[in-house]
Protein backbone atom coordinates (compact mmCIF):
# COMPACT_ATOMS: atom_id res chain seq x y z
CA UNK A 1 0.00 0.00 0.00
CA UNK A 2 2.88 2.40 0.81
CA UNK A 3 4.45 1.70 -2.58
CA UNK A 4 1.09 2.33 -4.29
CA UNK A 5 0.67 5.69 -2.52
CA UNK A 6 4.25 6.70 -3.34
CA UNK A 7 3.75 5.88 -7.02
CA UNK A 8 0.53 7.89 -7.17
CA UNK A 9 2.15 10.85 -5.39
CA UNK A 10 4.98 10.62 -7.90
CA UNK A 11 2.54 10.88 -10.80
CA UNK A 12 0.94 14.00 -9.32
CA UNK A 13 4.39 15.55 -8.77
CA UNK A 14 5.18 14.95 -12.44
CA UNK A 15 1.88 16.57 -13.42
CA UNK A 16 2.62 19.59 -11.22
CA UNK A 17 6.09 19.91 -12.74
CA UNK A 18 4.78 19.69 -16.29
CA UNK A 19 2.01 22.21 -15.74
CA UNK A 20 4.34 24.67 -13.99
CA UNK A 21 6.78 24.31 -16.88
CA UNK A 22 3.99 24.92 -19.38
CA UNK A 23 2.80 28.00 -17.53
CA UNK A 24 6.29 29.45 -17.46
CA UNK A 25 7.15 28.79 -21.08
CA UNK A 26 4.04 29.42 -23.13
CA UNK A 27 1.70 32.35 -23.27
CA UNK A 28 -1.40 30.20 -23.68
CA UNK A 29 -0.40 27.00 -21.86
CA UNK A 30 -2.19 27.94 -18.65
CA UNK A 31 -5.32 28.55 -20.70
CA UNK A 32 -4.96 25.14 -22.35
CA UNK A 33 -4.51 23.44 -18.99
CA UNK A 34 -7.59 25.15 -17.59
CA UNK A 35 -9.59 23.72 -20.49
CA UNK A 36 -8.69 20.12 -19.57
CA UNK A 37 -11.73 19.74 -17.33
CA UNK A 38 -14.69 17.65 -18.45
CA UNK A 39 -17.23 19.64 -20.36
CA UNK A 40 -20.13 18.93 -18.01
CA UNK A 41 -21.21 22.56 -17.69
CA UNK A 42 -24.81 22.03 -18.69
CA UNK A 43 -24.33 23.28 -22.24
CA UNK A 44 -25.44 20.46 -24.52
CA UNK A 45 -24.59 20.08 -28.18
CA UNK A 46 -25.74 17.50 -30.75
CA UNK A 47 -23.23 14.66 -30.60
CA UNK A 48 -21.43 12.89 -33.44
CA UNK A 49 -19.65 10.33 -31.30
CA UNK A 50 -20.89 7.26 -33.11
CA UNK A 51 -21.96 6.47 -36.63
CA UNK A 52 -23.30 3.73 -38.84
CA UNK A 53 -21.47 3.90 -42.13
CA UNK A 54 -20.05 1.84 -44.96
CA UNK A 55 -16.37 2.75 -45.02
CA UNK A 56 -14.14 0.05 -46.41
CA UNK A 57 -11.90 -1.84 -43.98
CA UNK A 58 -10.09 -4.76 -45.62
CA UNK A 59 -13.27 -5.81 -47.41
CA UNK A 60 -15.47 -5.14 -44.40
CA UNK A 61 -17.63 -2.17 -43.45
CA UNK A 62 -17.31 -0.08 -40.30
CA UNK A 63 -20.83 -0.46 -38.93
CA UNK A 64 -20.22 1.32 -35.63
CA UNK A 65 -17.60 3.81 -34.47
CA UNK A 66 -16.96 6.13 -31.53
CA UNK A 67 -14.15 8.69 -31.36
CA UNK A 68 -15.42 10.63 -28.30
CA UNK A 69 -14.66 13.97 -29.97
CA UNK A 70 -17.99 15.74 -29.40
CA UNK A 71 -18.94 17.25 -26.08
CA UNK A 72 -20.44 14.68 -23.72
CA UNK A 73 -24.08 15.19 -22.84
CA UNK A 74 -26.42 14.94 -19.86
CA UNK A 75 -28.30 11.89 -21.18
CA UNK A 76 -27.23 9.02 -18.95
CA UNK A 77 -30.11 6.54 -18.43
CA UNK A 78 -29.63 6.83 -14.65
CA UNK A 79 -29.03 10.58 -14.77
CA UNK A 80 -25.81 10.37 -12.74
CA UNK A 81 -23.04 10.95 -15.32
CA UNK A 82 -22.41 12.69 -18.61
CA UNK A 83 -22.19 10.26 -21.55
CA UNK A 84 -20.64 10.29 -25.05
CA UNK A 85 -24.02 10.17 -26.79
CA UNK A 86 -27.66 9.17 -26.48
CA UNK A 87 -27.98 5.48 -25.63
CA UNK A 88 -24.59 5.23 -23.94
CA UNK A 89 -24.49 4.43 -20.23
CA UNK A 90 -21.88 5.15 -17.57
CA UNK A 91 -22.16 3.39 -14.22
CA UNK A 92 -19.92 3.05 -11.20
CA UNK A 93 -19.20 3.67 -7.55
CA UNK A 94 -17.35 6.98 -7.82
CA UNK A 95 -18.73 10.49 -8.11
CA UNK A 96 -15.68 12.74 -7.74
CA UNK A 97 -12.29 13.66 -9.18
CA UNK A 98 -8.77 14.22 -7.86
CA UNK A 99 -8.89 16.73 -5.01
CA UNK A 100 -6.50 19.14 -6.72
CA UNK A 101 -7.45 18.34 -10.32
CA UNK A 102 -11.22 18.19 -10.98
CA UNK A 103 -10.57 17.23 -14.61
CA UNK A 104 -9.05 13.88 -13.52
CA UNK A 105 -12.22 11.88 -12.88
CA UNK A 106 -12.50 8.70 -10.80
CA UNK A 107 -15.21 7.51 -13.21
CA UNK A 108 -15.30 7.24 -17.01
CA UNK A 109 -15.28 10.71 -18.54
CA UNK A 110 -13.98 12.71 -21.48
CA UNK A 111 -10.25 13.50 -21.52
CA UNK A 112 -8.38 15.74 -23.96
CA UNK A 113 -4.78 16.30 -25.03
CA UNK A 114 -3.98 19.37 -22.92
CA UNK A 115 -2.03 17.53 -20.21
CA UNK A 116 -0.77 14.43 -22.01
CA UNK A 117 -1.37 13.07 -25.53
CA UNK A 118 -4.15 10.78 -24.30
CA UNK A 119 -6.17 10.49 -27.55
CA UNK A 120 -5.10 8.10 -30.27
CA UNK A 121 -6.49 10.59 -32.80
CA UNK A 122 -8.25 13.93 -32.63
CA UNK A 123 -8.35 15.98 -29.43
CA UNK A 124 -10.47 13.82 -27.10
CA UNK A 125 -10.93 10.29 -25.81
CA UNK A 126 -12.64 8.44 -22.95
CA UNK A 127 -10.69 7.77 -19.78
CA UNK A 128 -10.56 7.18 -16.05
CA UNK A 129 -8.06 8.19 -13.35
CA UNK A 130 -7.12 6.34 -10.18
CA UNK A 131 -8.91 7.66 -7.11
CA UNK A 132 -7.16 9.61 -4.36
CA UNK A 133 -10.11 8.99 -2.03
CA UNK A 134 -11.62 12.43 -2.56
CA UNK A 135 -15.33 12.58 -1.59
CA UNK A 136 -15.10 9.06 -0.18
CA UNK A 137 -14.22 7.39 -3.50
CA UNK A 138 -12.42 4.49 -1.82
CA UNK A 139 -13.31 1.81 -4.37
CA UNK A 140 -13.55 1.83 -8.16
CA UNK A 141 -15.76 -0.43 -10.28
CA UNK A 142 -16.50 1.86 -13.21
CA UNK A 143 -18.28 1.11 -16.49
CA UNK A 144 -18.75 2.73 -19.89
CA UNK A 145 -21.35 0.96 -22.06
CA UNK A 146 -22.36 1.42 -25.68
CA UNK A 147 -25.91 1.84 -26.84
CA UNK A 148 -27.79 -1.35 -27.80
CA UNK A 149 -26.63 -2.58 -31.22
CA UNK A 150 -28.44 -4.83 -33.68
CA UNK A 151 -25.67 -6.94 -35.22
CA UNK A 152 -27.95 -9.65 -36.60
CA UNK A 153 -27.49 -8.73 -40.27
CA UNK A 154 -23.70 -8.95 -40.23
CA UNK A 155 -20.97 -11.58 -40.37
CA UNK A 156 -17.26 -11.54 -39.51
CA UNK A 157 -17.89 -9.09 -36.69
CA UNK A 158 -14.81 -7.67 -35.01
CA UNK A 159 -14.45 -5.06 -32.26
CA UNK A 160 -11.41 -2.79 -32.53
CA UNK A 161 -10.12 0.02 -30.32
CA UNK A 162 -7.03 1.81 -29.04
CA UNK A 163 -6.17 2.75 -25.49
CA UNK A 164 -3.67 3.44 -22.74
CA UNK A 165 -2.96 0.97 -19.96
CA UNK A 166 -0.19 -0.23 -17.65
CA UNK A 167 0.48 -3.92 -18.23
CA UNK A 168 3.61 -4.29 -16.10
CA UNK A 169 2.62 -3.19 -12.58
CA UNK A 170 -1.15 -2.57 -12.52
CA UNK A 171 -2.23 -6.26 -12.64
CA UNK A 172 -0.14 -7.11 -9.57
CA UNK A 173 -1.97 -4.36 -7.66
CA UNK A 174 -5.36 -5.84 -8.56
CA UNK A 175 -6.32 -3.67 -11.54
CA UNK A 176 -8.47 -5.02 -14.36
CA UNK A 177 -9.55 -3.41 -17.64
CA UNK A 178 -12.27 -5.75 -18.84
CA UNK A 179 -14.08 -5.70 -22.17
CA UNK A 180 -17.51 -7.26 -21.67
CA UNK A 181 -20.56 -8.14 -23.76
CA UNK A 182 -24.26 -8.51 -22.96
CA UNK A 183 -27.58 -8.97 -24.74
CA UNK A 184 -29.82 -7.80 -21.88
CA UNK A 185 -27.77 -5.18 -20.01
CA UNK A 186 -27.95 -7.28 -16.84
CA UNK A 187 -25.64 -10.26 -17.30
CA UNK A 188 -22.20 -9.36 -18.64
CA UNK A 189 -19.63 -11.77 -20.04
CA UNK A 190 -15.90 -11.05 -20.10
CA UNK A 191 -14.29 -11.18 -23.54
CA UNK A 192 -10.87 -9.82 -22.55
CA UNK A 193 -8.84 -8.23 -19.77
CA UNK A 194 -6.86 -5.60 -21.69
CA UNK A 195 -4.10 -5.58 -19.06
CA UNK A 196 -3.05 -9.06 -20.23
CA UNK A 197 -1.88 -7.50 -23.52
CA UNK A 198 1.81 -6.72 -23.03
CA UNK A 199 2.41 -4.51 -26.04
CA UNK A 200 3.94 -1.09 -26.60
CA UNK A 201 6.93 0.96 -25.50
CA UNK A 202 4.89 3.26 -23.30
CA UNK A 203 5.14 6.60 -25.09
CA UNK A 204 5.54 9.42 -22.52
CA UNK A 205 4.87 6.97 -19.66
CA UNK A 206 7.83 4.71 -20.48
CA UNK A 207 8.30 0.96 -20.36
CA UNK A 208 5.45 -1.14 -19.01
CA UNK A 209 2.70 0.88 -20.67
CA UNK A 210 0.83 0.65 -23.93
CA UNK A 211 0.21 4.20 -25.16
CA UNK A 212 -2.14 3.83 -28.14
CA UNK A 213 0.50 1.64 -29.79
CA UNK A 214 -1.61 -1.46 -30.26
CA UNK A 215 -5.05 -1.83 -31.85
CA UNK A 216 -7.00 -4.32 -29.77
CA UNK A 217 -9.14 -6.70 -31.85
CA UNK A 218 -11.85 -9.01 -30.48
CA UNK A 219 -13.84 -11.57 -32.48
CA UNK A 220 -17.47 -10.71 -31.71
CA UNK A 221 -18.93 -13.60 -33.73
CA UNK A 222 -17.07 -16.08 -31.56
CA UNK A 223 -18.12 -14.42 -28.31
CA UNK A 224 -21.78 -14.03 -29.32
CA UNK A 225 -21.87 -17.72 -30.25
CA UNK A 226 -19.93 -19.01 -27.24
CA UNK A 227 -22.05 -17.07 -24.74
CA UNK A 228 -25.32 -17.85 -26.56
CA UNK A 229 -26.27 -14.19 -27.00
CA UNK A 230 -29.03 -12.56 -29.04
CA UNK A 231 -27.19 -10.60 -31.75
CA UNK A 232 -30.12 -8.17 -32.10
CA UNK A 233 -29.55 -6.58 -28.67
CA UNK A 234 -25.79 -6.43 -28.12
CA UNK A 235 -24.00 -4.00 -25.82
CA UNK A 236 -20.24 -3.67 -25.34
CA UNK A 237 -18.76 -2.38 -22.08
CA UNK A 238 -15.34 -1.43 -20.74
CA UNK A 239 -15.08 -2.09 -17.01
CA UNK A 240 -12.28 -0.61 -14.88
CA UNK A 241 -12.08 -2.25 -11.48
CA UNK A 242 -9.60 -3.00 -8.72
CA UNK A 243 -9.87 -6.12 -6.57
CA UNK A 244 -8.73 -4.29 -3.43
CA UNK A 245 -10.17 -0.79 -3.75
CA UNK A 246 -8.97 1.95 -6.08
CA UNK A 247 -7.18 1.66 -9.41
CA UNK A 248 -3.41 1.67 -9.48
CA UNK A 249 -3.13 3.42 -12.84
CA UNK A 250 -5.11 5.36 -15.40
CA UNK A 251 -6.91 3.73 -18.34
CA UNK A 252 -7.91 5.36 -21.64
CA UNK A 253 -10.09 4.34 -24.61
CA UNK A 254 -10.31 5.76 -28.14
CA UNK A 255 -11.32 5.08 -31.74
CA UNK A 256 -13.78 2.27 -31.08
CA UNK A 257 -14.99 0.47 -34.21
CA UNK A 258 -17.00 -2.59 -35.12
CA UNK A 259 -16.23 -3.91 -38.58
CA UNK A 260 -18.22 -6.60 -40.36
CA UNK A 261 -19.37 -8.08 -43.64
CA UNK A 262 -22.96 -6.96 -44.41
Amino acid sequence: MKMKIKNKIGILIIILFITSFMNGNSGNSSYKFSQLSLTSNGEIFPSKNYSIDERANSGRAVIFSADFESEWINADPDGDYYVPDYGWDIDGLCTCSQSEYPQLTHYWGQYNDSLYPFPNSGRNCAGIWWSDGNCGDYAQNEWIKTLVLDLSNYENLELKFYGIWNWEDAPSYGDHYYVKISDDGAIWYTMLDVLTIQEGNGGPAGYGWCWNEYEVSIDLDENITNFGLNSETIQIAWNSVNENGTLYDIQMLDDVRIVATP
